[in-house]
């Protein structure tokens, strides 16, 4: 191998090394509530992955009407599911959520034959 294809494939690695290393900012969205109920947690995966963080709502209950600001953690991935528990106990799952284009994301109710619904 000739010192131009060394040299280059140095600074590939250099720079492919350096981007991983660099830490990437949380994402913070805003999560409005308009599901006419209590929201007592907040959970969130990539895409199909099933690996859920921790409660993201910082407080108790976000009561309808009310939102609450979530970080996501830092990931290159756009597509997320997302994971809300009502005060009553019960879970909703919306699935396959673009979140790389929209710095908000509405909970909205639903009826027994739909799942649970997103508006940007």
């Amino acid at each position: 191998m000739n010192n131009k294809k060394r040299a280059l494939i140095g600074f590939i690695c250099f720079f492919v090394l350096t981007f991983l290393a660099i830490p990437q900012k949380a994402q913070s969205y805003e999560i409005i509530n308009e599901t006419g109920m209590n929201v007592s947690k907040i959970y969130v995966s990539l895409a199909g992955v099933g690996k859920w963080t921790n409660n993201l709502l910082t407080r108790d209950k976000m009561l309808p009407g009310e939102s609450a600001f979530i970080d996501l953690p830092s990931s290159q991935e756009c597509y997320y599911d997302v994971k809300y528990l009502s005060s009553d106990g019960k879970e909703y799952t919306l699935t396959h959520i673009r979140m790389c284009d929209n710095a908000n994301l509405t909970f909205i109710p639903i009826k027994r034959e739909q799942r649970p619904g997103v508006t940007d």
